[in-house]
């Protein structure tokens, strides 16, 4: 049973508690057993007192304990996310830390529109003071491996420790998935340099429903021009986004090296609301970070990535909407 004297907390705190009674079914198990019970309670009372660090373990508890229980995992997901508003986006504390060698550890829920074909995956991309990364493995609710380097599940890559031009040192990706990662529990290992990494984190609230639109070229264009105009609609957050961080980048590559890219610069924001609703990038006006000021004849892969992301822990969280054209560019 709820606990009838309730610690004194703010009247928001109390709306926003009822608010998510509110999305729960009274034969929610998490009323009928109590080792459930016992979990969101937990969770529910840390909620009330603002300590959010006990909660994200409480709710740890939860999903670990009953991954099958699906109203239970709900309303807990639901009370990760209104921690995290109220947290002011400033992320939420939990008890494992990466070690110092890493300087960004981001996990996404991606979703890949690749002219006009629509796919999922889950993707990793680090950096950091390290030599190797020997391993990488994540399992969603204890069962099911997305990443595993060493078991060949999904794919790495290792830019190499004098790779400057790029923002991580490796990247990997799931396999294609017809739908979304699963929200819940995962749990992530990583071997680096002879050292070992062994964490988790909730994914909740970040399945990306869009991706940017590409207005030009159209699918498989051929062009006459060694200077193409691109043109696309962005994604904005809305104003009262549970998020922290808001940031979008557009690169082309060629189709048979995409280690090259001719990025295309365009104002962006760490806070939301700054950016137009359509973007229009030149390569003759911005010029490149990576190669040449102009493209040679061949076939190339315009990409355009908008991510939203929240803290969990040391780890960087993220929705990922990504649109990928191809197009020809062809002698004039």
């Amino acid at each position: 049973m709820w606990p009838c004297h309730l610690p004194a907390v703010s009247v928001s705190r109390y709306v926003g508690f009822i608010f998510l009674l509110s999305h729960c079914s009274i034969a929610s198990p998490f009323f009928v057993h109590a080792p459930a019970s016992r979990f969101l309670t937990g969770a529910h009372q840390a909620y009330l007192k603002g300590d959010f660090a006990t909660l994200v373990d409480d709710i740890r508890g939860q999903l670990e304990a009953f991954p099958w229980d699906e109203l239970a995992k709900k309303n807990a997901l639901q009370l990760v996310e209104r921690a995290l508003v109220e947290s002011k986006r400033q992320g939420l504390k939990v008890s494992w830390h990466l070690p110092k060698e890493f300087s960004l550890l981001q996990i996404n829920s991606a979703r890949t529109d690749r002219d006009g074909h629509v796919y999922f995956r889950l993707t990793l991309r680090g950096d950091g003071r390290f030599i190797k990364i020997d391993q990488v493995k994540i399992v969603q609710n204890g069962t099911l491996t997305l990443l595993d380097k060493r078991g060949k599940v999904g794919a790495c890559r290792d830019f190499g420790k004098d790779r400057l031009d790029f923002n991580e040192r490796f990247t990997c990706s799931s396999p294609i998935l017809a739908a979304p990662p699963e929200e819940g529990l995962y749990s992530i290992e990583i071997e680096f340099d002879g050292k070992r990494i062994s964490g988790w984190f909730v994914l909740s609230g970040l399945t990306p429903e869009t991706s940017p639109k590409i207005l030009s070229p159209s699918p498989y264009e051929e062009l006459t021009t060694n200077t193409p105009t691109f043109r696309w609609s962005g994604y904005l957050p809305s104003a009262d986004s549970k998020f922290a961080k808001f940031s979008c980048t557009a690169y082309v590559t060629p189709q048979d090296n995409q280690a090259s890219r001719w990025f295309i610069h365009f104002p962006t924001s760490k806070r939301r609301g700054s950016l137009p609703d359509a973007f229009v990038a030149d390569l003759r006006k911005v010029g490149t970070r990576v190669g040449a000021s102009q493209l040679d004849t061949g076939p190339y892969l315009l990409n355009v990535k908008c991510d939203d992301t929240w803290r969990f822990g040391d780890l960087t969280l993220g929705s990922e909407r990504h649109a990928i054209r191809s197009f020809v560019v062809r002698s004039p």
